[in-house]
């Protein structure tokens, strides 16, 4: 084993290095799975390829969705849960679909690679539908729907369909030309189904049935043969929509027509499945192995059928099972998602004494997926049933005093509301002392919601937590308490509603009861167009007891114009545990002309053995982060090394056997991915170690305790590990 002295900077220049570590390749561990929020097939000409759109990204499957594996190439990394995606029936290479941030991006080579069309949604708008025709590309919003000629670089309003509602299903018949659109809302008589013959330029009504059900499938079989469901009741048509029948009735179901120029459907919702072959004249149940849960909200939003050599399989989204699948000589649904890894993951804890024993939260809001994800054997295999009462953990902590597996303390923390009737109860942190299997909200001291139909506490987001590494009962004269519990726990949230003094809370009796702390922290300023705030994102404490906080920024003006903030950010000091903060941000850089406002400052790290030494990272124009360096308890900062370009750092983590070993991770911006990086002389020069990790976005690292060569992150498609090689892996001997 390699032996280093102490690195010193007496000397700070270094670059960024663009060279990869010859690491082992980057491997998933899971968990598989997880909210998929749109299907997309191509049509049933011996093609296979169907993609997903997750939150976690674009997934591709080239084997009738057997198996899956990223794709995108130029996607925001966060495709979101309600984006949509259309093909464009004539050219079967080409789609289109809104990303996370609103842009319309299209792909010629059957979603592999994407480039913006140059139009972007207008604010606070989300797309419900997204059509593409010889004539145009069409979509729809609450605000109406709009049609672009020109391959979707501007758009306009279009003629004769409802401005006030939106259309949630179009269907494109290549052979007639014809365009076909559902609206959702509509009082009984009103049109609901709408048809085009100019490419979505003008429509006219098409049925108008007497009910309240919106449109939410929409089909055209060939022939002049219609299908449509409103919301579960199936009508056909034989005559282009001339005349309608009612011929089933399932509450919430999709249809889906399996061979193509012919009436073979299935139709499902998620826990019934029949399947017809005479367009629902006669049908045969097909729900055997369908998912329920006992708590609602199954999770089913797509329904797609795609060729399978000489027959057909169906899939459907089914919760954190990902992609279910009916095969055509089957009657039994079965998990279809192997390397399907949609859902992000947060707050990661790997056991000292437990190699492959691991613990991921789920940060999202919009999924059903179980909130925390646990595995014992390295990811192979991974239960994802606990934590039940709580809607999404984005940071866990382990007490380091008790790790067996049986008798560990940990914290974990989310969200906080809950909505009376629902059978989610949601504190917002939790405490097990069983290793993870039992969970207790941990409430006593959070205000609690006054207003209906909201109980529970009231508490932003709780983003990190912390344990006093020296909280136990009886400390020793320095380091570490060896033995516990710990007792002083802190946690970073975004404030109590309008009450900013809870964005720091501590408990000092192990999270039995919580206090704010911090209450000179900068507060909330706003001068009658300029907004500005700021919150707590990362802690750290240094082996004395001495705390380091990092806040980022929030400034805005209503009316849009330039503006200069005033309010303070950056770095805070607390040598009272965390009573009183002071600000450390000199050398940072600021904000724009600012004087007082620091560039977002979004990780720390505190050297394990050293007080007052300590790392930062910001986030720089250009797409890049920087790391800073302060060697006097933040009174200074130095800017270190060059910018890591294409990333924007969220972790940094310091080697405890080797200081001068630093790990950056963050969230890749301009379309690119795997943002890892490595420093082997305490920043100055960097080294990229996630060539090969195909993730838009990694938000923890850890070392495996029990293997330093052992690299683990949580990224926006679940958890993934490398191997770094062994002579990367190095001792550090202070002189």
């Amino acid at each position: 084993m390699k032996t280093f002295a102490l690195f010193s900077f007496t000397a700070l220049a270094g670059s960024a290095g663009t060279a990869a570590l010859h690491a082992e390749p980057w491997q998933p561990l899971g968990p598989e799975g997880g909210h998929v929020a749109a299907l997309l097939a191509t049509p049933s000409n011996g093609n296979t390829r169907v993609l997903a759109l997750t939150s976690g990204g674009l997934f591709k499957s080239d084997d009738a969705g057997r198996s899956w594996q990223e794709s995108g190439h130029g996607l925001e990394f966060d495709v979101t849960s309600y984006a949509v995606i259309a093909r464009y029936a004539i050219w079967l290479q080409r789609h289109y679909l809104f990303d996370g941030v609103g842009r319309l991006m299209r792909s010629e080579d059957n979603g592999d690679n994407w480039t913006a069309t140059g139009f972007r949604l207008p604010p606070n708008q989300s797309a419900e539908a997204l059509a593409v025709t010889p004539n145009g590309v069409v979509y729809s919003t609450y605000l109406g729907t709009f049609r672009s000629s020109d391959g979707g670089v501007t758009f306009a309003p279009v003629q004769g369909l409802p401005t006030d509602r939106p259309v949630t299903a179009f269907s494109f018949d290549s052979n007639s030309l014809q365009l076909l659109a559902g609206v959702r809302y509509r009082a009984p008589g009103e049109p609901a189904i709408y048809t085009s013959s100019d490419g979505g330029a003008t429509w006219t009504p098409l049925f108008a049935p007497n009910s309240f059900d919106g449109v939410t499938d929409l089909h055209q079989l060939g022939a002049g043969r219609l299908a449509a469901s409103l919301d579960g009741r199936i009508y056909i048509s034989d005559d282009a929509g001339a005349n309608w029948s009612l011929r089933f009735d399932l509450q919430g179901a999709r249809i889906v027509q399996t061979r193509s120029g012919g009436g073979d459907l299935v139709t499902m919702n998620g826990r019934q499945c029949y399947r017809s072959s005479d367009q629902f004249v006669t049908s045969t149940p097909c729900s055997d192995g369908l998912p329920f849960w006992p708590y609602g909200g199954y999770d089913f939003n797509a329904l797609v059928s795609v060729a399978d050599g000489a027959g057909y399989r169906v899939l459907a989204t089914a919760r954190e099972r990902g992609v279910i699948a009916l095969q055509d000589s089957a009657s039994v649904w079965t998990t279809s998602s192997a390397g399907l890894r949609a859902e992000s993951r947060r707050g990661l804890v790997l056991w000292p004494n437990q190699p492959g024993r691991l613990l991921a939260g789920r940060p999202r809001q919009d999924s059903y997926t179980s909130a925390m994800a646990a595995s014992s054997d390295g990811g192979a295999t991974w239960q994802q049933n606990f934590v039940e009462q709580a809607a999404w953990i984005r940071t866990i902590a382990l007490d380091p005093t008790t790790v067996g597996g049986a008798t560990a303390t940990l914290y974990a923390a989310g969200a906080t509301a809950s909505v009376v009737g629902q059978s989610h109860r949601n504190s917002g942190i939790f405490k097990s002392t069983d290793g993870g299997t039992r969970w207790t909200p941990l409430d006593d001291g959070i205000p609690p919601y006054t207003t209906p139909p909201y109980n529970g506490v009231r508490l932003s987001s709780v983003r990190k937590m912390l344990l006093d590494p020296r909280s136990c009962t009886a400390p020793p004269a320095q380091g570490a308490c060896a033995s516990g519990p710990l007792n002083t726990v802190f946690a970073l949230t975004g404030g109590s509603g309008t009450d900013q003094s809870f964005r720091v809370i501590r408990s000092t009796q192990a999270g039995a009861a919580w206090m704010p702390v911090g209450a000179d922290l900068p507060t909330y300023l706003y001068d009658g167009n300029l907004t500005q705030s700021v919150l707590p994102v990362d802690i750290e404490i240094d082996r004395t007891g001495t705390l380091y906080l990092s806040l980022f920024g929030d400034y805005y003006t209503d009316d849009g114009t330039p503006f200069t903030p005033t309010i303070v950010s950056g770095v805070f000091r607390s040598d009272d545990g965390g009573l009183t903060w002071t600000p450390r941000n000199a050398g940072l850089p600021h904000y724009g002309a600012s004087e007082t406002t620091t560039r977002d400052v979004f990780a720390l790290a505190a050297h394990p053995r050293r007080a007052g030494v300590l790392w930062a990272s910001t986030v720089e124009p250009g797409q890049s982060s920087r790391i800073h360096f302060s060697d006097d308890d933040g009174a200074n900062w130095k800017n270190i090394g060059t910018a890591l370009d294409g990333c924007d750092v969220r972790d940094l983590q310091v080697d405890t056997a080797a200081p001068q070993v630093v790990y950056a991770a963050g969230i890749s911006v301009g379309g690119g991915k795997g943002c890892v990086w490595r420093s082997e002389d305490g920043g100055l020069n960097w080294d990229s170690i996630g060539a090969g990790l195909p993730v838009h976005g990694a938000y923890d690292l850890r070392q495996d305790p029990n293997d330093r060569r052992r690299l683990v992150v949580t990224t926006t498609s679940g958890v993934w590990q490398a191997l770094l090689p062994s002579d990367r892996i190095f001792d550090d001997r202070e002189n």
